[in-house]
């Protein structure tokens, strides 16, 4: 075996090493960060009893504190729900950085893919915040989030089994289950790139 052939496989062992690292830490710590997210979920659930203080505080009009604990709600739920779907995006990137000349690594990209990623969920919490409170307002949602009107939820199901027979649902999960084809339409270079991926994916 010449050395040149030698010193090929070496590299590529310690390439294939490092990358094997790095998905086992990418992976450690999307778990933790999803375990956490629903701890916070299941235990917010427990309060969900309508005699529950939690809710009586809700009530009324909201303010500032209302609007921030039912974000923070949002977000929480949004990490817990959608940071999973993530993975075969991020080992992806892993993959593709350990393999690529990249100086920044394969952790990096991936980070900044993820960070732009939970942008895009945390603009949706927002969303999802204020028309909670426009519709808590107008009395059509409880201060759980229950709907408090038949037409209202009635609409809601119906708005969400159409949406499951547009061609935006399949151009979704077209990107979600396949992260090669989203990579191969999508890519960009560098740390900067990898943000406005995880930005276009989210």
């Amino acid at each position: 075996m010449s050395r040149r052939m030698l010193s090929s496989q070496l590299r590529g062992s310690s390439v294939e090493a490092a990358a094997r690292r790095d998905r086992g830490f990418l992976l450690a710590g999307l778990f933790g960060i999803s375990a956490l997210a629903w701890a916070y979920t299941i235990a917010l659930a427990d309060h969900a009893d309508p005699g529950n203080a939690l809710l009586h505080a809700h009530a009324h009009a909201w303010a500032a504190t209302e609007l921030g604990t039912t974000f923070l709600m949002w977000g929480v739920m949004m990490v817990a729900m959608m940071l999973p779907t993530a993975a075969p995006m991020l080992l992806a990137l892993v993959r593709i950085g350990r393999a690529r000349p990249d100086p920044s690594g394969s952790l990096l990209p991936a980070s900044s893919f993820l960070l732009g990623y939970l942008l895009v969920w945390t603009a949706i919490s927002l969303f999802a915040t204020l028309a909670q409170w426009r519709l808590h307002e107008r009395a059509l949602v409880s201060a759980s989030g229950a709907s408090q009107s038949a037409v209202f939820g009635g609409v809601v199901l119906l708005l969400a089994g159409v949406f499951q027979l547009t061609p935006l649902k399949q151009a979704c999960l077209r990107r979600c289950r396949s992260p090669l084809l989203f990579l191969m339409s999508q890519w960009r270079p560098g740390s900067w790139g990898a943000l406005r991926m995880g930005i276009v994916h989210g």
